[in-house]
């Protein structure tokens, strides 16, 4: 008969689980996928397929589960050993446990005695990708730590990526979402006392009971359900969206009711450096830019696009030539301003400058250097773009004959000025 309890004494390997009480979750050994990775995780145990909610040691899988054993340590830690008897993983509880349980809300909490109701450590204070009911995001003011969401590296890796959900570093009372925990590309707006502006969701009288507290020790949020029956979780995923997921009965199917951003391409260097967001495009949202090939091949194939592409050919400086990007959503990063007149000179100027990377030339000259991220082409939104005129070196240009993109072709006149004709 399953249990929802592990006590000091006891481990637990190979197929092995931990089933709450009401038979909801689970945890146990899983692998994502083709991964041959195996990790301890929680998931919806009555459901078909394996919707992981929570994974302890995403950061160092092991290789055997039949070997490898979850136990209490004589310390009083959760802890996760390997093969070979090494500790990959502990719950750094700062008081001693002897008994680990699993709850019927999907949250994994270690106490003293089977008997006590005092959490000493709890699962839902550790969240990886998944925000659970009852569970919460926030800081805690004393320590500094904060409860945050972040994304997997890949549907078929659990480590750490690159996206994350948390409350804004700046101490205002919002979530945002945030790359490589530096760069904020969508937020909930600011709590009003009754809802987060931007999250519908968390107004009155929804299937959301939205709670934000603040308080000498926290700030954070919580949320229940209206209806206990309804499944349900938040999941920041790994192509950089927020995602509220709803259990359907008829279908037997996971349906999304919320994703922030809406526009995918809006998610902060989803295709990496060099890498172009096309979300029209039916075989993959991000490709390469002209004259680049992707940095890693197997992370492309696993949909990680965030090592971004790579050049075919290096540069040659001033021997290098440009390639017209039209209908292109700028780079993300801050360009250089120049005072140049026209457009021969912007490029001349970007040309002459070796870690020049591209060039724009409308209400004047603006050159970037180094990598560019959050290409999007076609520019879906309209704002923030133009024509980006990308360097490559002079081999890697496609030739007229086969490419659709308009060359553009400069004559210089001593007396007429300069005339710029375009000829497809």
């Amino acid at each position: 008969m399953a249990t929802n309890s592990l006590s000091l004494g006891q481990s637990l390997s190979g197929n092995q689980t931990l089933v709450s009480k009401d038979g909801t979750f689970a945890l146990g050994f899983f692998t994502p996928g083709n991964s041959h990775k195996f990790y301890i995780g929680i998931w919806y145990n009555k459901l078909p397929g394996q919707t992981i909610i929570w994974v302890a040691n995403r950061k160092a899988p092991v290789s055997d589960p039949t070997t490898s054993k979850l136990q209490i340590s004589d310390l009083g830690n959760l802890v996760l050993l390997d093969s070979a008897k090494s500790q990959v993983w502990s719950s750094n509880s700062t008081a001693k446990v002897n008994i680990a349980i699993l709850l019927d809300t999907g949250n994994l909490v270690l106490r003293n005695d089977s008997n006590s109701e005092v959490d000493l450590w709890q699962s839902f204070a550790h969240p990886t990708d998944t925000w659970m009911p009852g569970g919460w995001l926030g800081v805690n003011k004393i320590t500094g730590e904060y409860q945050s969401l972040t994304s997997w590296k890949s549907p078929e890796d659990p480590a750490p990526g690159l996206f994350g959900f948390s409350m804004n570093p700046d101490g205002s009372d919002e979530y945002v979402m945030i790359w490589n925990a530096s760069n904020i590309y969508w937020s909930s707006g600011l709590w009003n006392g009754q809802y987060f502006s931007n999250i519908p969701a968390t107004r009155e009288k929804t299937a959301f009971n939205f709670t934000f507290i603040d308080n000498k020790e926290r700030k954070f949020a919580t949320y229940t359900m209206v209806v206990d029956s309804i499944l349900t979780r938040s999941v920041v995923d790994s192509e950089g969206q927020g995602k509220q997921w709803f259990w359907i009965n008829n279908t037997q199917q996971w349906q999304t009711l919320i994703t922030q951003p809406l526009v995918h391409c809006d998610a902060y260097s989803l295709c990496g450096p060099f890498g172009v967001c096309d979300e029209k495009n039916p075989d993959s949202i991000c490709r390469c830019a002209e004259g680049f090939k992707p940095a890693s091949e197997q992370e492309w194939a696993n949909t990680d696009w965030s090592s971004g592409c790579s050049r075919k050919l290096q540069l040659q400086c001033e021997k290098d030539e440009f390639f017209p990007m039209p209908n292109t959503r700028l780079p993300a990063n801050i360009p250089e301003s120049l005072n140049m007149t026209n457009e021969v000179e912007c490029k001349e100027a970007c040309l002459k400058n070796c870690s020049c990377t591209a060039y724009v030339y409308g209400t004047g000259c603006s050159i970037w250097k180094g990598e560019l991220r959050n290409l999007q082409q076609p520019n879906v939104g309209g704002e923030n773009g133009g024509t980006l005129y990308l360097r490559l070196a002079a081999s890697d240009l496609p030739s007229p004959s086969s490419s659709n993109t308009n060359i553009v072709v400069v004559v210089v006149s001593a007396v007429a000025g300069v005339v710029v004709i375009l000829v497809s």
